[in-house]
């Protein structure tokens, strides 16, 4: 599980994680958290005094979010005007797309440390059976 949090900026003890840019004063500093759970389910928490709000289909529109779980594409207000979708914010986390969100992580790839060069050897094989029969390092000088 992870949590966000969201802003503009920070306060004197908290740094918004995903901060939102070009936010006009009507979005808090720290906005709202964002938890994304283990099963990639959104969470969304409104911890401001001017309102979160999500768009519902018509006749409904804009209306009041305090808690609740969102969908990627749902249409999200901070405040007054800062509108976008929880797909947009996830863009504004360091190293996180939603492609690699709604994934299980994987771990990082490793790169296998060169191996060392083999011994030339000299092998002679059993002609029916493909058996080694006799084998000896080959000196090359």
């Amino acid at each position: 599980m992870k949590t966000y949090l969201i802003g503009r900026g920070k306060t004197l003890d908290k740094k918004a994680d995903i901060i939102l840019p070009n936010a006009d004063m009507s979005v808090g500093r720290i906005h709202a958290k964002l938890t994304i759970t283990d099963d990639n389910q959104y969470c969304l928490v409104n911890l401001s005094s001017n309102g979160l709000f999500c768009k519902k289909p018509q006749p409904r529109g804009w209306v009041s979010f305090n808690k609740g779980y969102i969908a990627l594409d749902e249409q999200i207000s901070f405040g007054n005007q800062y509108k976008t979708t929880l797909r947009n914010l996830l863009k504004l986390i360091p190293q996180t797309t939603p492609q690699n969100i709604e994934k299980k992580p994987q771990p990082p790839k490793r790169h296998p440390s060169p191996s060392p060069q083999p011994m030339s050897t000299i092998v002679a094989r059993n002609p029916k059976t493909g058996e080694i029969i006799h084998s000896k390092p080959n000196r090359k000088n």
